[in-house]
């Protein structure tokens, strides 16, 4: 049910090497500062504002891709070829933005990957998160990381448990999904393929694909804290 392949297809990402061998989202987060520093170098075949600022090693800016003015890019990172950062973003390390995607200006990211063609509007926030192909996430979305208990997160179904064993844990956010401005994604939450989430709703849990997320539609499953 949370598996990868039921979410996106790791065939459209440059980096595809990170989803082998790894089955739920939470092994990828687990992997992922690992394979940033093995897979890129400190390289800029792209255009980088005078006025935006590259800190650390491994920050890769690929042919055709845009660093603005003002943003602030923690390495490792990946931008992939022809994204767009806009001004003012600021991007705190352990980062991929794939080919053709647009982050708006005023945005937070870290520890995520961001799946090809897909949009993330102004003042959007994500941490440990992984987002497919072809997304648009809406001005002001947030989707968070942190259990506030200060425990290992957990996701219950009908069916099973599955332990994370980590306390930070994003969204995943399945391919050609569209998120409204104002939206909250609880960590841990699940995002299946092709589902709307309308403007100012609050979504956490196991949302099915082909949904219409709305005030009046919640999610069926609900996360949980363990420990």
């Amino acid at each position: 049910m949370l598996k990868l392949a039921n979410f996106i297809d790791a065939e459209q990402y440059s980096a595809k090497a990170l989803f082998d061998g790894k089955e739920y989202v939470w092994q990828v987060m687990d992997a992922l500062p690992e394979f940033m520093k093995l897979a890129y170098k400190s390289e800029v075949k792209g255009t980088v504002d005078p006025s935006a600022k590259l800190v650390g090693d491994g920050i890769f800016v690929d042919e055709g891709a845009r660093v603005e003015a003002f943003t602030i890019v923690n390495g490792p990172c990946y931008i992939g070829k022809n994204s767009t950062v806009r001004p003012f973003t600021y991007v705190a390390g352990n980062v991929i933005i794939e080919n053709d995607v647009t982050v708006g200006t005023y945005c937070h990211l870290r520890s995520s990957v961001i799946g090809p063609n897909t949009r993330v509007a102004t003042h959007s926030m994500m941490g440990s998160s992984l987002i497919g192909a072809n997304c648009f996430l809406g001005v002001g979305a947030k989707l968070l990381d942190i259990s506030f208990t200060k425990r290992d997160l957990a996701i219950t179904t009908t069916y099973e448990e599955y332990k994370t064993n980590r306390r930070e844990l994003g969204a995943l956010v399945g391919d050609r999904v569209r998120i409204g401005s104002g939206s909250v994604l609880a960590p841990c939450t699940h995002v299946g393929r092709n589902t709307i989430i309308y403007p100012l709703v609050s979504a956490f849990g196991v949302v099915p694909p082909n949904s219409t997320l709305s005030h009046e539609k919640p999610p069926i499953v609900k996360i949980r804290t363990t420990g």
